[in-house]
């Protein structure tokens, strides 16, 4: 494995344990149920390693949220997302443009309220990243997600 994809697969990795120690102190008094804190906390860690922010969204979600971008092979990527305090589990997909299609370049379907992948374009192009709520909290059926894309 090269330097700058271990590297990348280290913060990534860091990202996400920070994420994860937190994600259950998160209050419902940090607005949009949890999600400003929690998307606060992965865009710092990012910056603190110099990575640099290119999307940041958030948004209500019921079932999936689906965002567009062209992605530089010249670049590593790491995709957060992060579920409200409403959503049990949310799941992460990129999909590459290919003719007509789309197809599955990486995913993160393990079960928790942070999901988050990392990849290396081998060539520009369209990508399609797709924000899945999974599972609801018990007595909840909509919450608020967040999405960051960070690169090298």
């Amino acid at each position: 494995m090269s330097t700058s994809k271990q590297y990348s697969k280290n913060i990534l990795l860091a990202i996400f344990i920070f994420c994860a120690i937190i994600s259950n102190a998160q209050n419902r008094s940090m607005g949009s149920d949890g999600i400003l804190g929690k998307l606060q906390i992965v865009i710092d860690a990012a910056e603190e390693r110099d990575l640099e922010v290119v999307r940041i969204e958030a948004d209500i979600i019921r079932t999936s949220k689906e965002t567009v971008r062209n992605l530089d092979p010249s670049f590593s990527y790491d995709i957060v997302a992060v579920a409200s305090n409403r959503i049990k589990d949310v799941d992460l997909a990129v999909f590459k443009k290919e003719g007509n299609d789309w197809v599955l370049v990486t995913k993160d379907d393990e079960s928790g309220d942070i999901a988050a992948v990392s990849l290396k374009p081998t060539e520009y192009s369209e990508y399609k990243i797709v924000v899945t709520a999974y599972e609801f909290h018990s007595d909840y059926d909509v919450g608020h997600y967040g999405l960051v894309v960070v690169h090298d």
